[in-house]
């Protein structure tokens, strides 16, 4: 079942889509949609994260085993045991999209989402300034970063350690 406009992707949805694994082998492979629905329109690439029957004992803590029947009767439209990874994403076309075999439940999308949260910062995130490493010979100072200290014997008073009483 291709998406179309009586069912249009939505957060949840598990589709078919050629997705790269990480030593960067494409194939055609199982996926859930991770973006939010309202952020899903034509022409706009979606989030996915990858569906995988390789179940690793014990379970890696970035794995959620997903709902499947083998004759196919489960909503997920999965038929076999198999978890999506949340560390394992890609950012797809729309169109990119071959096959939308069903939707997980709501718990399942819950846990997913909380595990991808744990796993990975998200695009938007930008990495902490770093600040330039502290001098080892000068006093500790507990003004805040960024602040300036009056220096000693400028006529701006303090003591010689550079703080105030």
């Amino acid at each position: 079942m291709s998406p179309s406009p009586s069912r249009p992707l939505q957060l949840g949805s598990v589709v078919w889509a050629e997705l790269e694994d990480p030593n960067g082998y494409r194939k055609v492979r199982p996926g859930v949609v991770v973006t939010p629905t309202a952020d899903i329109h034509a022409g706009k690439p979606v989030r996915v994260v990858a569906i995988t029957t390789r179940l690793p004992n014990p379970l890696p803590d970035d794995y959620v085993l997903l709902p499947w029947d083998r004759q196919g009767k489960a909503r997920s439209g999965l038929r076999r045991r198999c978890a999506a990874v949340a560390s394992w994403q890609a950012e797809i076309p729309v169109n990119a999209v071959q096959e939308m075999v069903g939707i997980l439940p709501p718990q399942a999308i819950g846990e997913l989402l909380t595990k991808i949260s744990a796993a990975l910062p998200p695009l938007s995130a930008t990495p902490a300034p770093t600040l330039p490493p502290a001098d080892p010979a000068a006093p500790p100072s507990s003004a805040p970063p960024g602040a300036t200290l009056p220096a000693a014997g400028d006529g701006q008073g303090g003591d010689s350690s550079g703080q105030s009483a």
